[in-house]
């Protein structure tokens, strides 16, 4: 081999060299861009299915609620109805525990303490507490009482 001979071999070498390189560079390149947008799109799907598992919880939260909201109308209706006597307020209250499978009980305050309760059985010790004077619940008492009025 003469020298003349091998210099294009090793431009040739080189050159090939070099193309393997930019090969090797752009697929590299192009792995770890698919690799951040699959990871991406992995993100959002839990991200998707997080939002739904909570919109899921809003929902029933929000469905309860107004369930046990809703409770409180007939009583009120009852009670203005007889211009602020409570008599048939166990029976009504009663059944409504049956229709409202969400409530464990329905209570009924006169100025801030409770003067009845259904079930009785389990709250007997809850009668006479007065809401207006319990820390925990002084600020709900408030706000329910000025709405009333």
């Amino acid at each position: 081999m003469s020298p003349s001979n091998t210099r294009p071999q090793i431009l040739s070498l080189f050159i090939k060299a070099r193309l393997v390189l930019i090969t090797l560079l752009i697929s590299t390149l192009a792995s770890v861009y698919s690799i951040s947008l699959l990871d991406q799109y992995i993100y959002q799907q839990k991200q998707n299915s997080i939002r739904k598992v909570a919109g899921s919880y809003v929902n029933h939260i929000r469905n309860n609620l107004n369930q046990a909201l809703s409770a409180a109308y007939p009583i009120a209706a009852l009670i203005r109805t007889q211009n602020g006597e409570t008599k048939g307020f166990e029976e009504l209250a009663s059944e409504m525990l049956s229709l409202y499978p969400g409530l464990d009980a329905l209570q009924l305050h006169k100025n801030g303490i409770l003067t009845h309760v259904v079930p009785l059985k389990g709250n007997e010790s809850a009668i006479g507490n007065n809401v207006l004077e319990n820390p925990l619940r002084t600020q709900e008492a408030f706000l329910a009482k000025k709405q009333v009025n």
